[in-house]
């Protein structure tokens, strides 16, 4: 709901045709506050959407039913002519883009305030794709293909093309240093497919566990045009610094595959978790003193007691 406010003013001699001692006087207001009518809108939802099976050959039929309901205060359209089209999309991601192909439109009746309409497609699995999990989106009308506001579900496709994409052989030229301090990295990057991969994203990312996502801040990111089947390319090596602000600890410099700055992927592989390598790094004080005992990550392993310079010549080298 919206409200508008104003003024009611009341001024004797408005014109001034009477001359006065004081003229700043003559008007009196009184503030007024008014309430709108609530503007009626409809709302347009998916649910509950299925698929008859969430595995499927290449060329193979599967059968798509969702509901499309109208939550709103208002018709979806002034006039009976003017139908509801809803675009089902077939995407590599759970993110549907205006780039992923439309597998099916279906077009129904407007839809009065408060009436659902169930639906029910078959839809064909695309061929000539590498195996791995797709979705299928179900975008209603609404999201006119700007943000694509969709409801998802995941599919598998069953295929004798494949992708897999990884790192291997990652290196780091040192495993500590302070914040702002350079490091250079080198790495692989395969495809183990039989089949050629599309463009993608390489990112390096720094966390503070084991566990890679998209929170996890991106440090550098490589574009490459793809890898053809059972391809591979040596990369670095390259620099990276430590981030500024990351306290003394330890932490995970890890090297993606196919990662973009969201964590989506933009190649479907048979394997989607073994993109990722890490190495272990450990941040000192701007002193140069490593990090105090229990200050960090890497709770499995046993902590390393270090020693001073005084203790090194007592006891000798440490080994």
């Amino acid at each position: 709901d919206e409200s508008e406010s104003g003024y009611l003013g009341i001024c004797a001699d408005w014109t001034n045709a009477i001359p006065e001692t004081d003229e700043d006087n003559n008007c009196s207001t009184l503030k007024i506050n008014a309430a709108s009518t609530p503007r009626e809108k409809a709302d347009l939802r998916i649910t509950d959407l299925k698929l008859s099976s969430d595995r499927a050959a290449a060329g193979e039929y599967v059968t798509v039913s969702f509901d499309l309901g109208n939550y709103g205060t208002a018709p979806t359209a002034p006039f009976y002519y003017q139908s509801v089209y809803t675009d089902i999309v077939w995407s590599p991601g759970a993110q549907m883009r205006s780039t992923h192909p439309v597998m099916a439109t279906v077009v129904s009746n407007p839809l009065a305030a408060g009436q659902r309409s169930s639906f029910s497609i078959e839809l064909q699995m695309p061929s000539g794709q590498p195996s791995g999990q797709y979705f299928i989106g179900v975008c209603h009308p609404s999201s006119a293909y700007a943000d694509l506001q969709c409801e998802t579900i995941p599919v598998f496709l069953a295929s004798d093309t494949t992708n897999d994409v990884h790192i291997h052989n990652l290196t780091v030229d040192s495993r500590n240093g302070r914040q702002g301090e350079p490091l250079w990295i080198s790495f692989g990057l395969n495809n183990t497919g039989n089949s050629a991969t599309p463009a993608f994203p390489t990112a390096i990312r720094w966390s503070k566990d084991a566990k890679i996502d998209a929170l996890d801040p991106v440090l550098r990111q490589f574009a490459f045009g793809g890898l053809k089947a059972n391809d591979g390319l040596d990369i670095g090596p390259f620099k990276i610094e430590i981030p500024l602000r990351a306290p003394a600890g330890f932490y995970y410099l890890a090297v993606c595959a196919d990662s973009s700055y969201d964590f989506s992927n933009s190649v479907v592989e048979t394997n989607e978790v073994n993109n990722c390598k890490t190495v272990t790094i450990m941040v000192m004080d701007p002193a140069g003193r490593p990090p105090r005992q229990g200050i960090g990550i890497l709770p499995a392993r046993p902590k390393t007691r270090f020693r001073t310079g005084q203790e090194r010549n007592d006891r000798g080298s440490m080994r």
